[in-house]
């Protein structure tokens, strides 16, 4: 009775309701404008819901794919979350990893490119300053080629330096199922960021 009326209002009186201009954008979002036009669907009150639901979610989707892989900061994340959906490693890692590894993977945390970013350097000058190899300090070089952290990446993730890393290995590293393997991630970057932190000197 209240949506008619609504109607009614505002073809006639020329009247403005903003949950009523909503229903409608979300009509069109969905592709369906002819029930709005209408004002009619035929079938049932929760098959249109159903369609609702699934085009929304596909929408919000295929929103949420363009703005990762338009961001300039989604460099690194794009290659290991490629799904959305939700994390296994967030209800199987003990909660004391937990944020460690999310910060890591979400760039909310203090490495160089994250710094730098914030001050408006060029990616190129956001260099490592714990290491003498020029590189960015970005996410990955820290989970394999930081000659800083030799020792403690043999001990934890299983070798000193990997030159050769490739995008591959990032993924592979970062998805990795196993709780064990990925306990051990968590302590090493949670020293990599306690060094960022206090950079030596």
């Amino acid at each position: 009775m209240l949506y008619k009326f609504i109607v009614n209002d505002i073809t006639n009186n020329g009247k403005t309701y903003h949950w009523f201009e909503n229903v409608r954008s979300i009509l069109y979002e969905c592709n369906l404008g002819h029930v709005w036009e209408s004002q009619h669907f035929t079938g049932s009150r929760s098959a249109l819901l159903s369609i609702l639901e699934h085009m929304l979610k596909t929408n919000y989707i295929e929103t949420w794919k363009n703005d990762v892989y338009s961001s300039p900061k989604c460099i690194y994340y794009r290659i290991f979350k490629t799904q959305h959906e939700l994390e296994s490693y967030l209800c199987n890692l003990p909660e004391k990893y937990v944020n460690c590894l999310v910060n890591y993977r979400m760039c909310n945390n203090r490495l160089p490119i994250e710094t730098g970013r914030w001050v408006g350097l060029e990616r190129n000058q956001r260099v490592c300053n714990l290491c003498n190899n020029g590189d960015i300090g970005d996410e990955f070089h820290y989970i394999f080629r930081c000659s800083y952290f030799s020792v403690k990446r043999k001990h934890y993730i299983g070798f000193s330096n990997l030159t050769d890393a490739n995008t591959s290995d990032f993924a592979s590293i970062m998805c990795n199922q196993d709780i064990n393997i990925l306990s051990k991630l968590c302590i090493f970057v949670n020293i990599v960021m306690q060094h960022i932190r206090r950079p030596p000197g």
